[in-house]
């Protein structure tokens, strides 16, 4: 029994599936330094449904900008988001691995900065929920990232 619900995660939770949402994440990520540290944020947060549709629904238009303040409102959502870093760290390292492999992506490890290949065609970057979610976050501090979710790597 244990084997089936293994193989389900395997299935939901796999790098061919989260490796779209990197790139989507970091190709509309901006003002951000060392952006590669927001890494292990990315899939428990993307994998929180109630996190997902208020991401989904956030607004970014000339008249009306949500904020990462008026989105995450209920902030009690993210009591386990500590534990679930922890636990999706090997994922994120694999989908960060997969995006790299796939030549997506890479890495500049003196400013730990993720730099999307722009010239490569065919990158899977139309997430809508992983592009509010890194608008959300533009031109914040890591320190005021890390602070506003109550984490620490």
């Amino acid at each position: 029994m244990s084997s089936m619900i293994e193989s389900l995660y395997e299935v939901k939770y796999n790098p061919f599936i989260f490796g779209e949402v990197f790139v989507s994440f970091y190709s509309s990520l901006e003002n951000v330094d060392k952006n590669f540290l927001l890494a292990p944020l990315i899939i428990p947060l993307y994998s929180y449904a109630s996190v997902r549709n208020s991401v989904e629904n956030a607004l970014f238009g000339e008249k009306r900008r949500s904020s990462i303040w008026s989105v995450f409102e209920d902030r009690t959502l993210f009591s386990d988001l500590q534990e679930r870093i922890v636990d999706f760290r090997g994922l994120t390292e694999e989908c960060v691995l997969y995006c790299i492999s796939n030549d997506w992506l890479s890495i500049d490890t003196e400013l730990l900065s993720v730099i999307i290949k722009k010239d490569v065609q065919g990158i899977p970057n139309n997430n809508k929920v992983a592009k509010n979610l890194s608008k959300l976050l533009k031109g914040m501090s890591l320190e005021d990232v890390y602070t506003f979710f109550e984490v620490h790597l």
